[in-house]
């Protein structure tokens, strides 16, 4: 009998070791308790300290990415990601690789075509690329190689699938005129925060996304359903975006060194302690 006992209390803390829960999400990431309302679901798995394991599937239980966390709490903002992500592609086949490391990418990085192919890779060290980021063509071919140094391009070459040099431009650029820190500094100065805003102590971000034609102009834009939906806040975004940012000449933006038609910024609305 006691050595059944011991067998009991073994299995029950191995299943406490391995716990899992099933967690619904809506459109802002959160959780959620209503199944109908959910935009996504996950399984969370705890491995250990500071290891969770969150299987991500959307609502037709079609699997979007597993990823690691050493904190996953019901508000996005308070996890962390810690360990490995895999990102799937609807095939099932992976579209990204890579790691974190207390909330920083760290380590190495690789993103797929569709048929597992390589497609590119590269270093990354506290969230910056370092040394060479690597692209290749879906037949194998070299695309790019490009120097970093502390997440900046130190510069490189491009090929086209030939073999024959082309044009170089950087593999990652936001398209505002002079960069990403140029645009935080723009949008701190053209930013209105709304006073009755101030007085609800309204916070949050609003995500934009602009679409820009194959000239590298900005046709339109959209805020996106993860933002805050204060109106008074997203009132003010869309007026920055409209009157301040589109009129500007902006370049046509390139993400992990491909030309992208639309680019994601968030547009911080916080309140200064006095």
């Amino acid at each position: 009998m006691r050595n059944i006992g011991i067998f009991g209390m073994l299995f029950f803390f191995a299943l406490s070791a391995f716990s899992q829960d099933t967690i619904y999400l809506d459109k802002q990431k959160r959780w959620i308790d209503d199944k109908d309302k959910a935009h996504q679901y996950c399984i969370r798995k705890e491995l250990g300290k500071n290891d969770i394991e969150v299987t991500f599937y959307n609502m037709g239980d079609t699997l979007l990415r597993v990823q690691h966390y050493a904190a996953f709490t019901k508000e996005p903002k308070g996890r962390i990601l810690h360990g490995e992500s895999v990102l799937y592609y609807a095939n099932g086949q992976p579209s990204e690789i890579y790691h974190d490391q207390n909330g920083k990418r760290h380590g190495k990085y690789q993103r797929f075509y569709e048929d597992g192919q390589l497609k590119y890779e590269c270093l990354f060290i506290e969230g910056k690329r370092e040394r060479n980021v690597k692209m290749y063509y879906p037949n194998g071919a070299l695309w790019r190689i490009e120097q970093f140094s502390k997440g900046r391009s130190m510069g490189g070459h491009v090929f086209d699938e030939s073999g024959k040099e082309a044009d170089f431009y950087p593999s990652e650029r936001n398209g505002f005129p002079g960069g990403s820190v140029a645009m935080l500094k723009f949008i701190a100065k053209h930013l209105h925060y709304p006073k009755e805003a101030v007085r609800e102590k309204a916070q949050g971000k609003v995500i934009i996304e602009l679409k820009f034609d194959e000239e590298g102009h900005i046709k339109s834009y959209e805020i996106l359903p993860q933002s805050i939906e204060h109106p008074l806040l997203r009132k003010e975004a869309s007026r920055l975006v409209e009157e301040d940012m589109m009129p500007l000449k902006w370049e046509r933006p390139v993400q992990f060194g491909e030309f992208r038609n639309s680019v994601k910024f968030p547009i911080v609305f916080r309140i200064r302690k006095s």
